[in-house]
């Protein structure tokens, strides 16, 4: 996966009919990659998967980021 998205795909079939329809099956493409949003647990599609681990946490700006660091790691 490459990165995270802010929405996730709700209906990955759509993609592929598109992909299809539009002459793009030259592209010979077997493998479609796509994240369900944090907390999401339990799969949301019928398709084989992968469990990948994360980390994440919230954050509106590099600014309030920087600034609630402990700060015994803000000086270092």
């Amino acid at each position: 996966m490459n990165g995270w998205l802010d929405s996730e795909v709700e209906d990955p079939e759509l993609y592929v009919k598109s992909l299809k329809r539009h002459g793009l099956g030259k592209l010979r493409a077997d493998v479609f990659s796509f994240a369900q949003k944090v907390p999401g647990s339990q799969p949301i599609h019928d398709y084989p998967i992968e469990w990948d681990s994360v980390a994440a946490i919230r954050v509106t700006s590099y600014t309030e980021w920087w600034e609630n660091l402990p700060q015994e790691l803000a000086r270092t």
